[in-house]
């Protein structure tokens, strides 16, 4: 690790006090190996240009959505791992880069950026696109390239702008060059937006009628299985049911009718194939454990924050890369568990998470543990234990700290910590 410069964080505070005394409408901090953006910099609220770029930022501040006036925003080279959900108040924005950073997903308040023409994502680890980028009726630019995007969305075509590989887009349009692309394959993409959108029309075409085009497909056996859940939700529902179990029974998803189970204490929707959960989930506001084991779940939605009452909270075994910075109002929560995904980052709100006792993170992909984590009062455990409370991380690449510190248990990850902290020369 670079040592940041003698007294990085209070050099950047004073720039930031003195851009806001001088009422300053462009800043930059750059190449100052920052790991910590100073929350005043919400201050600046005059601020129209912030440069943010070739530091060590892992995250943003919330405070970062104060800055209503700012029309550019560049954060290119850094480890960022996340974007806070506060970016979508900046509705004056218009540039915003982000490339050569470590994103895995986006969040969806990207969407309320009405007034953004140029957004560069290139070089991250994006897998999925939020359809609310799709709702930039202004952009002109959208960079892609070497992400981990597999599948395009459908509605990339609705865009108007054009799509191409490689060094063909001059006058804008969206750049998806050096992605692993399967759907369609690269081939179809090289030739244009167009010819992407046949592939669509196409596709569409050999859908049964009564599918709608952004629910997934259904074989005859998942149908059989979705009727079959729809009428056990219903007799649930005339029931007034607390206990719900749809597992094991094939479904590629659920209906929408779950969210009127207002009384329900805990459901059960493990071993099936969905690929997300419904915005629905979130009205089950009494519910207080939900488990979703081998379900082949990619996201979370941010309805899970509403699931005020949730106690426990099992994802076990799924295809999760991030969280939703929501997952920080399960105030109630005492067992949370995401065993078996691949998770690369945590959100800074699951400290908020007073309550939590038990918090599995094994066999994920994580390589950095946030400084916050010895903060938490539970024991932080390497061995492949899961009967005890405690935040379990065994089978993680972890280099920061290493796992031979991490094995030592909470002591030795807080002195590594404070030594790293200690390292940086001070004036």
């Amino acid at each position: 690790m670079t040592e940041m410069p003698i007294n990085a964080y209070n050099k950047t505070l004073s720039q930031i006090e003195k851009a806001r005394d001088e009422d300053a409408t462009s800043l930059v901090i750059s190449e100052m190996h920052l790991t910590e953006l100073p929350p005043e910099i919400g201050e600046l609220t005059q601020l129209q240009n912030l440069y943010i770029g070739r530091n060590d930022l892992f995250t943003l501040p919330p405070e970062i959505g104060k800055l209503t006036a700012l029309t550019s925003l560049i954060i290119e080279d850094n480890p960022l791992t996340g974007i806070p959900p506060e970016i979508g108040q900046l509705s004056r924005l218009e540039v915003f880069s982000v490339s050569n950073s470590r994103l895995t997903c986006l969040p969806a308040e990207i969407g309320k950026l009405s007034a953004l023409i140029f957004l560069d994502l290139n070089s991250n680890q994006l897998t999925s696109l939020p359809e609310e980028i799709s709702q930039l009726i202004e952009l002109q630019w959208l960079y892609l390239s070497n992400n981990k995007l597999k599948t395009l969305p459908h509605w990339i075509t609705g865009m108007i702008m054009e799509i191409g590989w490689e060094d063909e887009l001059k006058l804008g349009g969206i750049d998806i060059s050096g992605n692993p692309l399967e759907e369609p394959s690269i081939e179809i993409v090289k030739q244009g937006r167009y010819a992407i959108k046949r592939y669509f029309e196409e596709k569409q075409a050999t859908l049964p009628a009564s599918i709608d085009d952004t629910e997934p497909v259904m074989t005859p056996k998942q149908q059989a299985a979705y009727d079959q859940a729809l009428s056990m939700i219903k007799q649930a529902k005339a029931d007034s049911v607390t206990d719900l179990s749809l597992s094991i029974m094939g479904l590629n998803r659920l209906p929408p009718e779950i969210g009127e189970l207002s009384e329900l204490l805990e459901l059960d929707i493990s071993y099936n194939e969905l690929s997300a959960l419904l915005p629905q989930i979130g009205h089950l506001t009494a519910l207080r454990s939900l488990y979703v084991y081998n379900s082949q779940l990619t996201e979370l939605p941010s309805e899970i924050g509403q699931l005020s009452s949730l106690e426990m909270l099992f994802l076990e075994d799924n295809s999760l890369t991030c969280l939703p910075a929501e997952i920080g109002k399960l105030t109630a929560l005492e067992g949370l568990s995401f065993f078996n995904n691949g998770l690369t980052s945590l959100p800074d709100e699951i400290r908020q998470l007073n309550n939590l006792k038990y918090l599995e993170l094994s066999e994920n992909k994580l390589k950095t543990l946030p400084v916050w984590i010895t903060e938490m009062n539970m024991d932080i455990i390497w061995e492949a234990i899961s009967d005890v409370d405690g935040i379990h991380l065994c089978g993680n690449p972890l280099e920061d700290p290493p796992i031979e510190i991490v094995k030592q248990g909470n002591a030795a990850i807080k002195q590594y910590f404070e030594a790293k902290d200690k390292e940086k020369p001070r004036d």
